[in-house]
């Protein structure tokens, strides 16, 4: 029950996240060219919302998802996951993919999804 619980807030979750890329792509591309997705500095708006998705909402402890502890953070792992992310929904999702569905643990997941600088 409680997987089938996780999976539906997942698919929720997975659903406004594709809305929300669908609708910024669209304003990239209603912006033109002049839209960059390099950045030489950080984007702390874009790491606040990311943190803001991840702390308290999002399990980095599965084994024990009733546990509250299972989805508060401690800030140097939000830092490492959201820290100068370009875009926080997609870092978000990349995090959620590889500890649900590629069964990786939340330092690998944190790994291969963080801002590569």
């Amino acid at each position: 029950m409680i997987l089938l619980s996780l999976n539906r807030q997942l698919f929720v979750y997975a659903i406004a996240i594709v809305a929300t890329i669908a609708s910024s792509n669209f304003a990239c591309a209603e912006q033109g060219s002049n839209h960059s997705s390099s950045r030489t500095t950080c984007d702390v708006v874009k790491k606040q919302t990311c943190e803001g998705l991840v702390q308290d909402n999002i399990l980095w402890r599965i084994g024990d998802p009733d546990s509250p502890a299972a989805k508060h953070w401690a800030q140097e792992n939000l830092d490492s996951l959201c820290g100068c992310t370009a875009d926080p929904y997609e870092t978000v999702n990349c995090f959620q993919v590889q500890v649900n569905n590629n069964h990786k643990t939340w330092q690998e997941a944190i790994a291969a999804c963080r801002a590569k600088l």
